[in-house]
């Protein structure tokens, strides 16, 4: 889009992990389950999110939702607390850009939110909207989450790492990215690892602090970020010279800090901002690690170091924070919104005992058991409620401890629709004391299962169920669930038909696709895996036909393949680009053709629409999505929730518009699409309703933002305007129907 902004705001798009998860300095941020007598324990901030640990093993997540990072199994934001699903029993926490994760007692991990670079480390690059467990991991004892990369260090003082790694940034001495956990060879003895980098370009390094107290650093080295007195990049550990005795370590963008035993603060890295707290802007880096604040941090018996983007955070143990660096949202929680050397964030914030930073806005934990947190908060990462900005601490409202079941305000109401390969059920929320629900499933009416379909109370007002099957016929019935654990009285009792619609993702190179909802291997025991040949993309078939209820046949002799689907039926031959739809003989320009595992590969474009599917590409994960259809009675095309799609009133079809050529697709009141600006093509995203279209989009490299259109009353043209996520202004982005 506009290219000439991205450098104005390049500092505010970095974005970094908190890091320095320490085994024992701050076991307020790190300790879990039931033992504590604290109501919340540990707090993690993500780029536009926040999660917040509860000393029952819940956790809980707010802001922005894109990605599903918030855990609920939907990707709408929210602006207060709600319960990630199915976490229990987790006793830390880590957020980083769009990805959260949880650690359990027993050492496992699981990761849900944004995946495109198999950050998620679950063998693929699709995107988690509730949280799944990382393969092969155990004994694992802190996280530390980077922009596209992850990392973790197990209780044998091994790290072990996974996502992209373009420059070398998982440590391995190569270039190769990895979806699930590697082992970085070369590291022993580690007691804390911390990542961080800058998003805008891809920059990442990692430091991991060993038992004898040294620190060692790999990655990309653009500003001197791994203190070895260069700027190389470097894909194995390296030790950072002169560094002895550190019990802490931090991560910025392009900036390292360390925190030795005689209480001393050491940084090195970019100084953007006057980022390294070494009171002005001035060097613009340093590439050795040097002391900052003279004596000054001595005095202030530092327990925990934390650091975001271009700003840093220290926690001592009288509770004060002390913070400095960018500042341009008031994510130093000083009143102001200029760059500061060490200011003590406000008044509010004594007693602090844990803190969490992301790219914009921070938060801290109180021992009186308040959250509080400032800064941006155009998507509610705030949890204040609003979506507005505070340069000074707002209280979190924080979800409601209620304990023994209490009268029910009003009555359950449970409804029921066909969504996209699911069924989408919704209802009232008329007890606010009630901690979540229990959804129950059976096939005849009053014979719904006694078992809850979650193994947790559902805290959304909404649930999918993919775990469906066409033509069956399915029961519901809804109970709260109360603090103690016991359930309320039952809602009302639904019955919906699951109709056969449904959505099929994958991503190319994984040999898995996501069928309504559910991982299956495309092709069993084979590997096969979707792949792009002369720019277009090509696919083993049969896997996708079957999953939606159609059939294929092979004729030997002509080598044709058919394909039946509903009333339609295609027949397509090997190396031949023509292909035949319903008895009418057309072209294509790719031509089906047999891969060296003996699969039948066709391109999937030209082969699903002709079928009465549509296909969506997303160039930002690299997934097709395929959708299926029913015919409305009045022979309109209705999508999968029966809402008929008209190009009258749609926001289908090709636009002019001031930022380029922008071609969309609609689903329902769903809209996807890309649009083209100096040749360079984008994704967006949005929900129409009425004439308007909210949405986002996402132009690589972490280049995001929302943007909102208004139609005409013709349909012909529409107005509107766009900001990145990182700049709260806003610019006009307006457009006619070609």
């Amino acid at each position: 889009m506009i290219k000439a902004y991205k450098h104005v705001i390049q500092v505010l798009q970095s974005i970094i992990l908190v890091a320095a998860l320490m085994i024992s300095v701050c076991p307020a941020a790190l300790a879990g389950g039931t033992n504590s007598t604290e109501p919340y324990i540990g707090v993690a901030a993500g780029l536009q999110h926040s999660l917040l640990l509860r000393s029952d093993g819940t956790v809980w997540a707010w802001g922005r939702n894109y990605y599903g990072q918030l855990g609920d199994g939907t990707t709408t934001n929210a602006m207060a607390p709600i319960q990630v699903s199915g976490l229990t029993n987790v006793k830390s926490i880590a957020a980083c850009e769009s990805q959260s994760f949880a650690l359990k007692p027993d050492g496992t991990v699981w990761a849900w939110g944004h995946n495109s670079y198999g950050q998620l480390g679950d063998g693929t690059k699709i995107n988690r909207s509730t949280p799944v467990q990382v393969p092969g991991l155990t004994d694992v004892i802190a996280i530390a989450a980077g922009t596209r990369q992850t990392f973790v260090l197990k209780s044998d003082g091994t790290v072990w790492a996974w996502g992209l790694n373009t420059y070398g940034q998982l440590g391995n001495g190569n270039t190769t990215d990895a979806v699930t956990p590697e082992r970085i060879l070369s590291l022993s003895d580690v007691k804390a690892i911390a990542s961080g980098g800058d998003r805008t370009y891809g920059d990442a390094h990692t430091l991991a602090l060993k038992t004898d107290g040294t620190v060692w650093a790999w990655g990309t080295n653009a500003r001197g970020e791994l203190g070895d007195g260069t700027t190389s990049n470097r894909s194995v550990p390296t030790v950072v010279p002169g560094l002895t005795g550190v019990t802490a370590i931090a991560a910025g963008s392009l900036a390292s800090f360390a925190l030795k035993s005689d209480g001393t603060v050491w940084a090195w890295g970019d100084n953007t901002y006057g980022c390294l707290g070494i009171g002005s802007d001035t060097p613009e880096s340093l590439t050795l690690p040097t002391e900052i604040g003279d004596t000054f941090f001595v005095h202030l018996n530092i327990t925990d170091i934390k650091a975001y983007s271009n700003h840093c955070f220290v926690l001592t143990n009288d509770g004060q924070i002390w913070g400095w660096g960018g500042n341009g949202a008031g994510q130093l929680g000083n009143g102001s919104y200029q760059p500061s050397f060490p200011s003590s964030v406000q008044a509010e914030l004594e007693g602090a005992t844990a803190i969490a930073t992301g790219n914009g806005h921070s938060l801290a934990l109180k021992s009186d058991g308040t959250v509080w947190a400032w800064g941006f908060n155009p998507f509610g990462q705030l949890g204040d409620g609003t979506t507005d900005t505070s340069a000074m601490p707002v209280q979190v409202t924080l979800p409601a401890a209620q304990t023994g079941q209490a009268a029910q305000s009003g009555s359950l109401t449970l409804t029921a629709e066909t969504g996209a390969g699911c069924i989408h059920l919704s209802w009232n929320v008329p007890d606010s004391s009630v901690i979540g629900y229990n959804l129950y499933k059976g096939t005849t009416s009053g014979g719904e299962s006694g078992v809850p379909e979650t193994d947790f109370a559902i805290a959304a007002s909404s649930y999918d169920d993919y775990k469906i099957q066409s033509g069956a016929t399915y029961y519901y019935i809804l109970k709260p669930v109360y603090q103690d654990g016991s359930e309320g009285s039952p809602s009302n009792e639904v019955s919906i038909s699951a109709d056969g619609t449904g959505t099929i993702i994958l991503t190319l190179g994984s040999p898995m696709m996501m069928v309504n909802g559910v991982s299956k291997e495309i092709d069993p025991g084979q590997g096969t895996v979707p792949v792009i040949v002369d720019q277009r993309t090509f696919i083993p078939i049969r896997a996708v036909i079957e999953e939606l209820g159609g059939s294929i046949g092979w004729d030997q002799a002509e080598r044709k393949i058919t394909i039946t689907l509903g009333s339609n039926t295609v027949e397509l031959w090997i190396d031949s680009t023509v292909i035949r739809v319903n008895g009418g003989q057309g072209s294509m320009d790719a031509a089906p053709y047999v891969s060296n595992t003996n699969r039948t590969m066709l391109p999937v474009r030209f082969v699903t629409e002709n079928l009465g599917l549509t296909v969506d590409w997303n160039s930002a994960d690299q997934t097709v999505t395929i959708h299926s259809y029913n015919a409305s009675s009045d022979g309109s095309q209705t999508d999968d929730a029966g809402s008929t799609v008209s190009d009258t009133t749609s926001w289908a079809g090709s636009w002019s518009t001031e930022w380029g050529e922008m071609t969309l697709h609609q689903t329902g009141n769903s809209v996807s699409g890309s649009y083209v600006y100096s040749d360079e093509s984008y994704y967006i995203s949005g929900t129409a309703s009425g004439n308007t279209l909210t949405g986002t989009f996402d132009e690589g490299n972490g280049y995001t933002g929302v943007f909102q259109f208004t139609m005409s009353t013709d349909g012909q043209s529409f107005s509107g305007r766009w900001h990145y996520d990182s700049e709260p202004e806003w610019s006009s982005w307006s457009g006619s129907r070609e």
